[in-house]
């Protein structure tokens, strides 16, 4: 079956040719003028990859990416732009763009860059059915058991490992919350980059925050240089928070503040921090 393609630019000749060569290539294609028209279309029948030019009469071509990734992470995107810079390439690649492409589009480039696409989805959909299979035999990722329950479980982690959302695990101590998080930061896409868990219950109430965000030098006494906390260590992959409901009140409004705005500062710093790190 063919691979389907949306196009969303404003560009009326950029849209059609550009169209009109893709489908030359055996794949099938539809087209939108705005970021409405193509969240319209993304509704209605989700593709394979989204083409989205940069900018766009009612929005930002990378504001419609960052929404892509987070209600369709199953949809690769290429930025196509006649506006190209060093940095809107590292924000779109960043964002999770597949290739970032400078109008007019080398035709070449875009061949390739699609067909590394459609050899990745096929990699990707034997390595679900590989998945199902170990489930059905009572095994995924670190976690065993062929229970009904269990393959519930499987289904879920299966679910919100392809997406980037914080996940919230509940269970009596002892359960498996920590393998949990482990086989859904292993099943994502961050599965090479770091896995940091701490026990927000085991660490005293005055401390939590400085093992969190970190400090300053000279924040506090005995504070003789500047010190990383786990977020920072845990940037670019996942941080597993158990017993988050023993984390004193005060500091959940700070944790919430990084939640929505990806955003936070060191004990005693103004500089705010930018981290990308998924929240478990």
């Amino acid at each position: 079956m063919a691979q389907k393609i949306i196009i969303i630019d404003d560009d009326m000749l950029t849209r059609v040719s550009t169209a009109d060569l893709i489908k030359s290539w055996g794949y099938e294609v539809e087209t939108a003028a705005s970021c409405q028209e193509g969240l319209k279309l993304l509704h209605d029948a989700v593709p394979d990859v989204a083409i989205i030019d940069l900018r766009l009469p009612d929005g930002d071509g990378m504001d419609l990416l960052s929404v892509i990734r987070e209600q369709h992470p199953e949809v690769d995107a290429i930025i196509l732009t006649g506006h190209a810079s060093i940095d809107s390439a590292i924000e779109a690649i960043k964002k999770g763009a597949e290739n970032y492409l400078e109008k007019p589009s080398d035709p070449n480039r875009l061949f390739v860059t699609l067909k590394k696409i459609a050899e990745k989805k096929d990699m990707r959909s034997e390595i679900v059915t590989l998945r199902r299979q170990l489930q059905k035999m009572g095994a995924f990722g670190a976690l065993i058991g062929k229970s009904k329950p269990m393959q519930k479980l499987y289904s879920l982690i299966e679910r919100v490992s392809g997406s980037d959302v914080p996940v919230f695990i509940t269970g009596e101590s002892g359960s498996g919350k920590e393998l949990v998080a482990q086989t859904i930061h292993s099943l994502s896409k961050r599965r090479r980059e770091r896995f940091v868990a701490i026990n927000c219950g085991a660490v005293p109430p005055t401390l939590i925050e400085n093992e969190l965000f970190g400090h300053e030098r000279g924040a506090f006494t005995g504070a003789d240089q500047r010190q990383p906390g786990y977020f920072e260590m845990a940037d670019g992959g996942s941080i597993f928070l158990d017993e988050i409901t023993e984390m004193p009140p005060d500091l959940q409004v700070k944790l919430l503040r990084v939640l929505e705005q990806n955003k936070f500062r060191r004990i005693g710093g103004r500089q705010e921090i930018e981290i990308d790190v998924r929240v478990i």
